[in-house]
Order: structure tokens, then sequence, then C-alpha cells
């Protein structure tokens, strides 16, 4: 009787122990899937909130051209009359409210493209021949970011139309050696992300160039800012590959300006604190500006850059970010021209990144 009872026993515990388990699996999975519902639900808030910000941008920009229809430039620090207001309302961080609770934050990022270095500039009319002078800057570029020169050759076979590669680039038999295999584009860039697939662009210089860190690894942004890179760009030769390559000096970040006339820090500082101060209206004012900070204009390679600037911008990065409180973070960004005579926008490229953090 006692081995009986014995046995019943362990049965019973036995018993007890499986549906001990059982509910606690049930359990788990209940709370998994919760979980995952509510990332959805979270994902979708934050997706909406981002579409909100990017429409708010755009309205921006398109009351910008009623309030200062001549001025094209950005300033910092306080409200100036005479500038742009998107340079100054920009990158807004808005709490985000459902019946009276705050459910997470409402982010807009504006960026000027045409402040930017375009790539696809560096090949000329005939798709094969670099263009000279934007070839120089864009190798001094290189250097200010403590990055190789020579990776221009890389991006230069990526986007010419011939299979001949540069002396230090790469055409389609490096690239099909590699696992996977594929072919240089031989075509312009749609993206700055391209330049990633490049030879010689690793992690770590991608980051640098995409402004994401320095050299050292340091981070510059945040994980959230998913602007692209602050220097590249690939509007508007992409689009519009008629259209005269400028760079808006008013936008052009300190390293690129440095690159453009080999300034050294002290004649960059010059130069930004006078036109954040007061932005500059023509090219002239600029030019007046470079000769003040000591660059001999009669010089033919500052002439020759001076036939690639300007002062006004038609083409805008916009993000708009939606952050929920858990963490939860999707961005939006699109790219637009904004066309003065019809008070339009032409969307030219959209990119979503979902962020669960």
């Amino acid at each position: 009787m006692k081995n009986e009872r014995g046995q019943a026993l362990i049965i019973v515990l036995l018993i007890v122990a499986i549906l001990v388990a059982v509910v606690v699996e049930f359990a788990y999975t209940t709370r998994v899937n919760i979980d995952i519902t509510m990332r959805m639900r979270d994902s979708i808030q934050a997706k909406r909130i981002a579409a909100a910000a990017l429409e708010i941008e755009k309205n921006i920009l398109l009351l910008d051209m009623s309030i200062s229809p001549n001025a094209d430039y950005a300033v910092t620090g306080e409200l100036n009359e005479k500038a742009q207001l998107w340079s100054q309302i920009a990158n807004f961080p808005l709490p985000v409210t459902i019946k009276d609770q705050n459910i997470g934050i409402m982010r807009g990022l504006i960026s000027d493209e045409e402040g930017k270095f375009d790539l696809n500039a560096l090949i000329g009319s005939d798709t094969i021949t670099a263009n000279q002078t934007l070839d120089g800057i864009c190798r001094r570029l290189f250097e200010e970011l403590k990055l190789d020169p020579n990776t221009v050759d890389v991006i230069e076979d990526w986007i010419d139309s011939d299979e001949l590669p540069r002396p230090y680039g790469a055409e389609s038999e490096y690239y099909e050696a590699l696992n996977p295999p594929y072919r240089a584009k031989d075509a312009p860039l749609d993206s700055v992300t391209e330049l990633k697939m490049m030879k010689g662009i690793d992690p770590k210089t991608f980051n640098v160039l995409m402004g994401k860190t320095d050299i050292n690894g340091k981070p510059l942004l945040q994980p959230a800012d998913a602007m692209d890179s602050p220097y590249f760009t690939v509007f508007p030769k992409f689009y519009d590959p008629n259209s005269p390559f400028r760079i808006n000096v008013n936008t052009a970040a300190p390293v690129l300006l440095a690159a453009m006339y080999n300034l050294d820090d002290s004649q960059v500082q010059d130069i930004v604190a006078t036109r954040e101060q007061t932005p500059f209206l023509s090219i002239g004012a600029f030019t007046s500006e470079l000769s003040k900070v000591g660059v001999d204009l009669n010089n033919p390679q500052v002439q020759a850059v001076n036939g690639y600037i300007d002062v006004k911008s038609d083409y805008f990065s916009v993000d708009g970010i939606g952050i929920i409180q858990d963490g939860v973070t999707y961005i939006i960004r699109a790219v637009y021209y904004r066309n003065r005579q019809t008070r339009t926008f032409t969307l030219l490229y959209w990119r979503e990144e979902p962020f669960n953090n």
C-alpha cells in the first residue's frame, strides 16, 4: 500500500510540474505576444507622428517663401528678420499628447541639400571625365575629414559610364570578385548611402562621410538623427543632370568651405561668424569676405571654385521623426525640390527607417 501511495504521489507531482510548465509557457507566450502587439501599436503611432512632422516642415518651407522670398540662407542664434524662417524654427521638438497624456515627441529636421558637395557633379557631361575643379574640392574635403583622398577615384569609377579603373579606383572586375558579387553602377548615385557599396569605404569610413562619427569613432549624432551626410549629396544632379552645380556658401559646412578654398581654421571661423551675423545676400558679398580673410581672388584655383558657388537653394531634405516614450522611433526622410514660381514641391526621394530601441 505504501508503495502504491508513493507512486500516486509521484504521478501527482509530475502532473503538477507539467501543468506549471504549461502555465509558465502560456504566460511567457502571452507576454511576448502582448509586447509584440504593443511594439506594433507604438511603431504605427511613431510613423504617424513622423508623417505629421514632415507635413509641418513642408508648410514651414512654403511659408518661408511668403515671409522671406529673396532670402536663401540659414542662420543660427536669435531670430533674424532678414533670414529664412526655415533655418530658425526647423529642428523642432514638440511633445505629442493624446487625451492629455504625453505619449512621445515629434521632431522635425530640415537640411539644405545645396549646402553640400554633390558627388554626381564629379563626372562631366561626357559621363566619363572627372571635373578637375570639383575633383580637387572633393579630395581636399576627404583630407579635412582625415580620410584617404584617393577614395575619390573609387567614387568616380562607380559613377562614370566606362569600365576603365582609375589609379586608385575600381570597376566591375573588382566588385564581381566579391562575395556576393555585383557590378559597378556606372551611373549617377541616387542615394548617398550607396557609398558603403564602394571599395575601401568600410563602416568606419562610411560613418565619417555620413557625419555620424569622427575619424576616431566619436559619435557626432544621436541614433535618431537620420539626416544623411552633412557634407555630401546626390541632388540635384541626379534628378536634373542639366542643372548647374552650385554650393550655397551660407549653409555649407565649415569643413566644406575649408576644402573649397584651402582655408585654415581661423579663416573658416571668421567666415562662419560673419554669415551668422549677416548672411551673404550675393556672391559678391561672399567674395568680399574671402578677400577680407586673406584669400587671393586672382588665384586661378579660387576663380575656378567661385564658378560653383551660390547664396540660394531649392533642394531640401526633410526628416520627420516620431519617438514614443518607450523608445520606439520612426523616421521618414524625404528630399523635395521647392519651385519658387509655382510654390509647389516635387518629391525626389523617400526613405522610412523604423528604430525599435
